[in-house]
């Protein structure tokens, strides 16, 4: 289960694929949470919001025809 703050991220990322936050360590673990037993998620692990399996609304292959089809449906639905 993921949560809104995670939706709008993937929303930003889909609509602004070349901006990207910086953290000091993008391979710092990212406690408390574990991709497995044995190893914890870092920051280059979940740049691509598809690697934990959430979709976005409009599309969820997001190449130019996709980011077109987001942008309509963020329009629509939210009346942006």
């Amino acid at each position: 289960m993921n949560s809104n703050v995670d939706r709008l991220l993937a929303i930003y990322q889909a609509l602004y694929p070349d901006k990207w936050l910086q953290p000091q360590d993008a391979s710092a673990n990212l406690y408390p949470f574990r991709k497995n037993a044995t190893e914890f998620w870092n920051s280059n692990d979940v740049k691509d919001w598809k690697t934990l399996g959430y979709a976005i609304p409009g599309d969820k292959d997001l190449n130019a025809d996709g980011r077109r089809a987001l942008e309509r449906y963020l329009y629509e639905y939210y009346n942006w």
